[in-house]
């Protein structure tokens, strides 16, 4: 009977290391979400009511994904696609915006996308181009 026990114990031994080595420990996720504004773009000139488009992704699953106007949180999501929609009719102002975006991966690392400035314009598109001036008459060099 002892020699049985002395197998047993054997067995049980190496059945622990065999699933030991085959299950190798857990890397932590170090590695921050990518997060990035779809639309509008910077430098975009906006009015009325825009929907805002957000695209975050991990190699890990996210846990939130927000998005920020001048500063303040607007929305907040856990879908990697973030869709808002903006009514700029209440700011229409001729004045840049910021809006940016923050991702969070389930493992508290976050991604950030970076500033876009639009300018929001109430109406048409202002015209922002200055004028061109050319003299035609007299020419350059000529008496007059």
């Amino acid at each position: 009977m002892k020699f049985f026990s002395f197998l047993r114990i054997i067995m049980l031994t190496l059945v622990s290391l065999t699933l030991f080595i085959q299950c190798p420990p857990e890397i932590p996720d170090e590695i921050a979400p990518v997060v990035n504004i779809i639309y509008p773009v910077d430098g975009q000139a906006i009015s009325g009511t825009i929907k805002v488009s957000v695209g975050a992704s991990d190699e890990t699953d996210l846990k939130q994904v927000n998005l920020f106007i001048d500063g303040e949180m607007v929305i907040a999501s856990e879908n990697p696609l973030l869709e808002y929609i903006w009514d700029t009719a209440l700011i229409a102002d001729n004045q840049n915006h910021s809006l940016y975006a923050t991702a969070t991966d389930k493992s508290d690392n976050n991604g950030f996308s970076g500033n876009v400035i639009v300018r929001v314009v109430t109406g048409s598109f202002p015209d922002t181009l200055a004028p061109v001036i050319t003299i035609l008459n007299p020419v350059t060099g000529a008496t007059v």
